[in-house]
């Protein structure tokens, strides 16, 4: 069996000698008019080939498991599209392959499972739903995952079918364009597949590295490759060239992502991690200083003092200093708010859970009125926001301001009164004990 699947799975589908009639649906079977025709799980993998080779068209395999929500809502919303079902039955022979084991399953099913197995093993399919591209030799040439509504569905098949779109063909391709580079890495990005990622960032940064000393700042600081180097900061390292041009034109960068400051992002991450990260660990306090000068000679004052923060931040926080994380971290939060722009809109959500992180740590009058402002912001901005609300009261108890903390706290609860955690605090307020430890 199993040297049946790796030809059929790798190679050029082989030659039948049984009867045509072998390989007819059975009259008892019929399509569903108004969705996509998957084959009968009666039929095996030879099968499918077979209806493959004989009408000339790609294979689609929907690779499902039976507790999978997403699969679920392609079924029921995706698959039953006039639009999907149309292209699907028209250029694809369509089938569904189950991956968990239950004890419902029947035998066809079963039957099936080695063939899941193998599956899974040769294309990395832990995710779902994932949906795998057979030509209709057989060979392996497409792979994505996850819902996908009818837009994004019909993207990803056209896509399947062009040779310039194919994940497994672009693989194939020893002379790839800076534009295939760029999207097989992302297609990696998005499967998982961190070998193929790295293996195509590699590549992709040694030929900026390379185009440094022929190309001007404002050609390979373009906006395509500026976004990709951030989508793979990982993989950047100060030695590079194309690192060393970004951060001598860092003015040009943002000027050319039109935001201010944007490539402060990438400089801090490459400088944090070669220089400070494993400085952040359980242990005696690092010699802030010194590090800080060793940045600040390397670069300038302004990654020093944005990296050290950062540091500092990391380190009382792994090293359970309450009292010094929680200054370091709201002195961050307060030096990043002073940067942003004035139409930048905030998140509630983001803001909410800065506020909530000084109440949970800090014990400074001054710290928790500044994260009370910040909780007052989230509320404005979420005014119906249960989580919001709770966080304000708990501000304004751990103050001293119980009648304010009481009065938000009900309407938190109010707003949420299912939530174990507002209803609890309502209760541990009422009766005038802490609400943190």
């Amino acid at each position: 069996m199993k040297k049946i699947l790796f030809a059929l799975l790798l190679l050029p589908i082989f030659s039948f000698s049984q009867e045509r009639k072998i390989f007819e649906v059975p009259k008892f079977f019929k399509y569903d008019a108004f969705q996509v025709e998957w084959q009968p799980n009666f039929f095996d993998w030879s099968h499918i080939l077979y209806f493959a080779s004989e009408q000339n068209k790609p294979i689609f395999i929907d690779c499902y498991a039976t507790w999978c929500g997403p699969c679920k809502a392609m079924d029921q919303k995706i698959y039953t599209n006039d639009t999907v079902f149309q292209f699907m039955n028209k250029n694809f022979i369509c089938v569904k392959v189950q991956f968990d084991s239950t004890s419902h399953d029947n035998l066809f099913i079963q039957k099936w499972h080695k063939t899941a197995d193998t599956l899974q093993k040769l294309f990395n399919v832990n995710a779902f739903p994932t949906y795998l591209f057979f030509d209709p030799s057989g060979k392996i040439v497409h792979k994505d995952l996850g819902f996908k509504n009818v837009k994004d569905f019909m993207t990803m098949v056209k896509d399947a079918i062009d040779t310039n779109k194919q994940y497994y063909t672009a693989l194939k391709d020893t002379n790839l364009t800076t534009d295939k580079m760029r999207y097989v890495a992302d297609m990696a990005a998005k499967l998982n597949d961190t070998l193929v990622r790295k293996k195509m960032v590699s590549l992709y940064i040694s030929n900026l590295n390379a185009s440094i000393p022929h190309t001007c700042p404002s050609s390979v600081l373009s906006k395509e490759n500026i976004e990709f180097l951030n989508r793979n900061r990982k993989y950047l390292k100060s030695s590079d060239p194309i690192f060393q041009r970004y951060f001598g034109n860092r003015i040009l960068v943002d000027n050319v992502m039109k935001v201010p400051y944007y490539s402060n992002s990438l400089i801090d991450y490459v400088v944090y991690t070669e220089s400070l990260s494993f400085q952040v660990k359980v242990g005696p306090e690092p010699k802030w200083k010194n590090l800080e000068n060793n940045i600040r000679y390397a670069y300038n004052k302004d990654v020093a003092n944005r990296t050290i923060m950062r540091a500092k931040t990391d380190y009382y926080r792994t090293n359970k200093k309450w009292k010094e994380y929680s200054h370091c971290f709201v002195k961050q939060i307060l030096y990043y708010r002073a940067l942003q722009p004035k139409d930048f809109k905030p998140w509630d959500l983001i803001i909410n859970n800065q506020a909530w992180e000084v109440f949970l740590h800090s014990n400074n009058k001054k710290e928790l009125k500044i994260a009370l402002k910040w909780s007052e912001e989230a509320c404005s901005l979420n005014p119906n926001g249960a989580q919001n609300l709770d966080t304000k009261a708990n501000l304004y108890y751990k103050l001293g301001n119980r009648k304010e903390a009481l009065y938000w706290e009900e309407k938190a609860y109010n707003l949420n009164p299912k939530d174990l955690d507002i209803s609890s605090n309502y209760l541990i307020m009422k009766n005038k004990q802490k609400t943190w430890f």
